[in-house]
């Protein structure tokens, strides 16, 4: 990144993992040059843009500290009044203070937006795309190095065979290596305990399951998930990021339109069998429940995310309520 902060960073987080991280390390690089203020906004229903500009124009904090503005878009979305308001600050950003849109859920539409493009030569444009699989491995053999960890080609490829794209997996992974004491020179069999988990009850696993209609493995995942100490949060991301995908290939069929791309390819048979159970206004439908757990997540609306989890897992895997799975 460099030490040089521009006053405004856009991530657009079509791989929220790394587009977390990439927000953290800015986070944190504005902590270490004197960003001792930080006001955070979430765009989700009832959010007006007139907040940022709010605080764009309120000169910072009383005691002259610099100030970071944190604005989180969870569904990978800005509307037109986001945009211009965004463009606006870029264009013109008060002193001492530094914006930072994290978009998660962004993808191929975003990406390519109009909008998007002259904003780099006001700040900083960070595109975290889901990778390939030679761009996970290359993923993986980076994050092992800078642990001073030494795996074999064979390692890495089971690491990210048991992540299945899922880079929060892989880095777990990778963690779990050095709890347990590998250091130096780390053998197939190490790789394969630290991956055990992710192997047997990952949380791609898990939506793998649903998308097949296997609903009561699924919930069997599901359960295992919170008995491990998985959050909710984590769960919910999975599958959003699913049903997104879903609603995205369904809406694109509908309209005989270039549709997104299944990654990994070995899942293209079960998300091919979800697709034949819904049309787009179904998984829209699902995505809106998603949102909802979001909220409960957040403690911005009561329930009991768990089971709201269980119905959604029922839900994506073909089985109305009431019904026998």
């Amino acid at each position: 990144m460099g030490k040089e902060l521009k006053p405004f960073y856009l991530i657009l987080g079509e791989e929220a993992y790394a587009a977390l991280e990439a927000a953290d390390a800015v986070r944190a690089e504005a902590r270490a040059q004197g960003f001792d203020e930080r006001v955070l906004l979430f765009v989700e229903p009832g959010f007006s843009w007139n907040d940022l500009h709010a605080e764009a124009a309120s000169g910072g904090s009383l005691f002259g500290n610099k100030r970071l503005i944190e604005v989180k878009i969870m569904n990978g979305r800005i509307d037109a009044a986001g945009q211009k308001a965004i463009a606006e600050f870029a264009a013109d950003p008060p002193p001492d203070t530094l914006l930072l849109v994290t978009v998660l859920g962004a993808d191929y539409r975003t990406f390519k937006a109009a909008w998007v493009k002259p904003l780099e030569a006001a700040g900083v444009l960070v595109e975290c795309r889901l990778m390939g699989a030679r761009a996970l491995e290359q993923w993986i053999q980076a994050r092992l190095s800078a642990r001073g960890l030494q795996v074999s080609r064979d390692g890495v490829e089971l690491i990210a065979e048991r992540a299945q794209g899922n880079l929060h997996a892989a880095a777990q992974t990778i963690e779990r290596l050095g709890l347990l004491g590998a250091d130096g020179r780390t053998g197939l069999e190490a790789v394969r305990e630290a991956a055990v988990d992710e192997a047997r009850y990952g949380l791609f696993d898990l939506a793998d399951a649903a998308l097949s209609g296997n609903a009561q493995t699924a919930l069997r995942m599901l359960a295992r998930l919170r008995e491990t100490g998985s959050a909710p949060e984590q769960v919910l991301w999975v599958l959003a990021r699913d049903l997104r995908l879903l609603g995205g290939l369904a809406w694109a069929h509908e309209h005989q339109a270039a549709p997104p791309q299944i990654w990994p390819r070995n899942r293209a048979a079960r998300v091919n069998a979800a697709l034949r159970r819904r049309r787009t206004r179904g998984w829209q439908a699902l995505l809106v429940e998603a949102a909802r757990i979001d909220r409960i997540n957040k403690g911005r609306e009561s329930g009991n995310a768990w089971q709201r989890l269980e119905r959604l897992v029922y839900a994506m895997a073909g089985v109305r309520p009431g019904a026998a799975a």
